[in-house]
């Protein structure tokens, strides 16, 4: 019975450390003025698809990002929440546009040193953990056509 006493307490102090670290988050566009698309393409007030090659202009670049933590294996903080409504709309201002197109979110980790971090994180969860979310995209607007412009005034 002796030896299965350290052999039950190295057992659970393994287990104990065999935690996951993780960094709980997602990105929502709930109040933007214009489509989001994680696509090329953005449908018109007809249903038309408009895509770059066909009825829309690039007028600018969006990028945004944020930073989620985390401690103690991802349970002392909530899921956080990234609501990039506000940027996007700003580009939009800025920009004179009417949608975002090719949106992307790309997930950096920290860098250098992931080995001993991934160890610390592990064994010592008090220590926090962090994902940067990057956000980027085409700002876009209808092209005008030559038949929709209004035709010039006539001298009479």
């Amino acid at each position: 019975m002796t030896r299965r006493a350290p052999l039950a307490s190295l057992l659970l102090g393994a287990l104990a450390l065999a935690g996951c670290a993780q960094v709980r988050g997602k990105v929502v566009a709930e109040s933007v003025r214009g489509p989001v698309s994680l696509t090329g393409a953005v449908f018109d007030a007809q249903g038309r698809i408009l895509t770059l090659d066909d009825g829309l202009e690039e007028v600018g670049r969006f990028k945004s990002s944020t930073t989620f933590i985390a401690a103690f294996y991802g349970l002392a903080l909530p899921t956080w929440t990234w609501d990039a409504s506000e940027e996007l709309n700003e580009a939009l201002d800025r920009y004179q546009g009417e949608a975002v197109i090719n949106l992307r979110a790309v997930i950096e980790e920290p860098n250098g040193g992931e080995i001993a971090l991934a160890y610390l994180t592990q064994t010592q969860p008090m220590i926090p953990i962090w994902i940067r979310v990057n956000l980027t995209g085409k700002v876009v607007r209808r092209r005008h056509r030559p038949e929709e412009q209004e035709p010039p005034p006539r001298d009479d």
